[in-house]
């Protein structure tokens, strides 16, 4: 039985190997040029008068935390509290961030902070799969992100550009929100892109 489940996983990684080549690295440019969209946001009035009426809709109702289970919510609150702590800014600023990202690329990446040298009382924290507990988390631009695939057409790791300076992150580090993704994409389509050549 694993065998043929590892059969169909390879076999599915192969066809997508037909648009995308072993070990190619894949940036926001191949598909859309997120330069374009920060440029016209800032030099057109239009578009940046657009995009900031968008943008203060989405936070404007706030968030809220749903669940059945009354001792989850409280869970996260806490966590969200520690995590503004750690990070020096708090989660309603980055939900924020999140949804500008989103609203102006279709694309969001946060990176998770790892640190097992919180102690907080009364709540224990373990990381999975065998690294340490998320600490924080930091919004990063989509224009300096890549995605490396690895043989089978699946992501080996992402990789930013810091100054000149590339960091290379595991995909369990990173978490990639995006709206309007095609099938052969691996970045969402940002919805401004069909008014950038008006602009």
């Amino acid at each position: 039985h694993n065998n043929k489940k590892n059969f169909f996983v390879k076999l599915i990684g192969s066809i997508k190997m037909i648009q995308q080549k072993r070990g190619e690295i894949i940036s926001p440019e191949s598909e859309c040029n997120f330069d374009d969209i920060y440029n016209a946001y800032m030099s057109d009035s239009y578009i940046n008068v657009a995009i900031n009426k968008y943008k203060s809709l989405v936070y404007k109702a706030g968030y809220q935390l749903k669940s059945e289970n009354d001792r989850a919510i409280e869970y996260l609150n806490k966590r969200f509290k520690i995590f503004g702590l750690t990070t020096g800014k708090p989660m309603d600023i980055l939900f924020q961030e999140i949804s500008d990202d989103l609203v102006m690329y279709s694309n969001a990446f946060i990176v998770k902070k790892r640190s097992d040298d919180i102690n907080v009382p009364n709540m224990k924290q373990i990381g999975i799969f065998g690294k340490k507990p998320v600490a924080g988390y930091f919004r990063i631009d989509p224009r300096d992100r890549r995605i490396e695939l690895n043989n089978h057409g699946t992501i080996k790791r992402y990789i930013y550009n810091i100054g000149g300076d590339e960091q290379y992150f595991d995909p369990l580090d990173i978490i990639h929100i995006y709206m309007d993704k095609t099938a052969d994409h691996k970045f969402g389509t940002p919805r401004i892109v069909a008014a950038l050549e008006d602009v």
